[in-house]
């Protein structure tokens, strides 16, 4: 009985630092979407199952291409504290790799899931 009540109270702690994290989290809403402030650097799973904890996603590449093409002002305050201007995207490459956009540049590359990129998460807007 004792077990299982710590056990409840590490779930109840567990939910209010992921609730917290989320509203520390800046939200620009663009168009139908929300999107994060810079989350930091990470591999390409962290990165994934970070969003995931945050209930929201990695933006596909053609998302984040949008983002650099059609929205660079509220682009610019999303990334303004970055270190890093390549943000990690969901959509898989060859072999081990996934797609990360320049969002100084715009252009696309491949890259190993183990290295870091930023990370931005996207979710529905509310």
């Amino acid at each position: 009985m004792k077990l299982e009540k710590r056990i409840e109270n590490i779930e109840k702690e567990l939910a209010e630092i992921k609730k917290s994290l989320i509203e520390d989290i800046k939200w620009t809403r663009i168009g139908d979407l929300e999107w994060s402030s810079d989350l930091g650097e990470m591999n390409w799973h962290k990165a994934m199952a970070k969003a995931k904890d945050l209930g929201a996603r990695v933006p596909t590449r053609i998302e984040l291409i949008d983002l650099y093409d059609s929205h660079h002002e509220e682009m610019e305050t999303l990334i303004e504290d970055s270190t890093s201007y390549n943000s990690w995207s969901a959509t898989e490459g060859p072999g081990t790799n996934a797609w990360y956009v320049s969002l100084s540049s715009g252009y696309t590359y491949d890259y190993n899931k183990t290295f870091t990129n930023q990370l931005l998460v996207v979710r529905e807007a509310r």
